[in-house]
């Protein structure tokens, strides 16, 4: 009797990981369709994985024949989602020893620690954790590149809870371990550069796709962050150079006007961004920070009063630009909203002046910040971008808001300060 031959894959959560990979995943699908929460959702998955199994031993006993492939792929499934439910239980139990045993031994350290960032929570927050097979491809020679959506606790105040990630497993003695395609492996593939307006990038043909999805997007907005500061945009030597490595770079490995950055492959993905959205956002973010920073007049001896409205500025500047909230805005909207409750009408001297000893609450950082930014966007909307040079370079000149404001604005702190609040309660619902 001639044997059938049943082909299945084991595909949980496929769909909605190939919309976020082309840059169509709505994080709020389904939310109001009377679909598991997800936390059910995550039941449902183990019970579908668990089924998947099952399946194969059914088959096996049954004399039902897979292809080789079928059963690599299905044991490297399983084998890795082993390794996934290790890694939850080593965050439940903050065991390193337990989490060092999923991670490829081979690697460098750094990685392992990078891992692990998470781990600064409060106990408290250990069950947020998660991390979740969706998706994997073999690469060949024992290696599997795998889709994973991780949940983390908010340990910093622009940390999102809900992330994509494309990782790397092999299989060792001790079971299939994380790890990271070398330097020099083939998955990388040759190296590429591109020019685009005042930037030159340096990448791996692997990266390709989505360099060239985001440098137009990144010097279009660079070049408008030079045009409202009124400075002149860099030229020749001075122009920056963007170096993607597939390591794991400093968050500022600058040497000169040439930084290197974490390639975009091994990026931690917030929910609702394509991975090219992601890395614009990481970009602007940083080579906006470098323009400011070189910007700032040397005698500034009254900067330090201005560091979270410098940073309300920049921030505003990039949401506008790109027109693309930062990951983080909306939970801290409601953040904000929430600790304005106390507050309101708001005093622009509460954006400048700390009022927490010692190190400050999360939920006050976000609050201050999100102050910062529609501080900004109400003197944008109101008086208008020409006002924009003038109150950068007022950072440096003013000490107090009393200053600060007339001269920027052209009219008295009480006046702005109600126009301000006018504003908060019509566009944030403050009251």
């Amino acid at each position: 009797m001639t044997q059938q031959r049943i082909t299945f894959e084991w595909r949980i959560g496929e769909a909605e990981y190939d919309r976020w990979a082309d840059g169509h995943l709505d994080p709020n699908a389904g939310a109001d369709a009377g679909l598991f929460s997800t936390r059910e959702q995550r039941l449902v998955n183990n019970m579908l994985r668990g089924l998947a199994l099952l399946t194969v031993v059914v088959l096996a006993a049954t004399g039902i024949s897979l292809s080789p492939r079928q059963l690599e792929w299905d044991r490297a499934a399983a084998g890795i989602q082993r390794s996934l439910d290790r890694e939850n239980r080593a965050w439940y139990s903050l065991d390193r020893d337990l989490f060092l045993a999923t991670v490829d031994p081979t690697i460098e350290d750094h990685w392992a620690t990078e891992w692990r960032r998470h781990w600064r929570g409060e106990p408290g927050s250990r069950l947020e954790y998660g991390a979740e097979l969706q998706q994997i491809e073999s690469l060949g020679d024992g290696f599997m590149r795998v889709a994973v959506t991780a949940r983390q606790p908010a340990t910093e105040w622009s940390d999102v809870e809900e992330l994509h990630e494309l990782r790397f497993y092999r299989e060792t003695e001790q079971g299939w371990v994380r790890t990271v395609p070398g330097l020099y492996a083939d998955y990388w593939g040759e190296r590429r550069t591109l020019q685009t307006g005042n930037l030159h990038f340096i990448y791996f043909a692997r990266d390709a796709d989505t360099v060239r999805a985001a440098a137009p997007r990144v010097a279009a907005a660079m070049a408008e962050i030079h045009r409202l500061l009124d400075i002149d945009p860099p030229v020749g030597y001075e122009e920056f150079t963007v170096e993607l490595q597939p390591d794991r770079m400093g968050r500022w490995a600058w040497d000169g006007n040439h930084v290197q950055i974490t390639s975009p492959t091994f990026a931690t993905v917030p929910a609702g961004l394509t991975p090219s959205e992601n890395l614009t956002e990481s970009l602007v973010n940083r080579l906006a920070y470098r323009v400011f920073n070189s910007a700032e007049e040397p005698d500034g001896r009254f900067l330090f009063r201005w560091t979270v409205m410098n940073w309300g500025l920049r921030r505003w500047m990039i949401t506008h630009l790109l027109d693309q909230p930062s990951p983080w805005h909306a939970q801290a909207v409601e953040i904000f909203r929430t600790e304005s409750a106390g507050r309101f009408p708001l005093s622009p001297r509460e954006i400048s002046d700390n009022e927490q000893a010692g190190r400050p609450s999360r939920e006050y950082v976000v609050w201050r910040f999100l102050a910062a930014e529609t501080l900004i966007e109400y003197g944008v909307q109101t008086y208008g971008e020409q006002t924009i040079p003038a109150l950068f370079r007022g950072f440096t000149h003013f000490a107090s808001w009393e200053e600060l404001t007339p001269a920027v604005y052209g009219v008295d702190l009480a006046t702005f300060t109600a126009g301000w609040n006018e504003y908060l309660a019509e566009h944030y619902q403050l009251e």
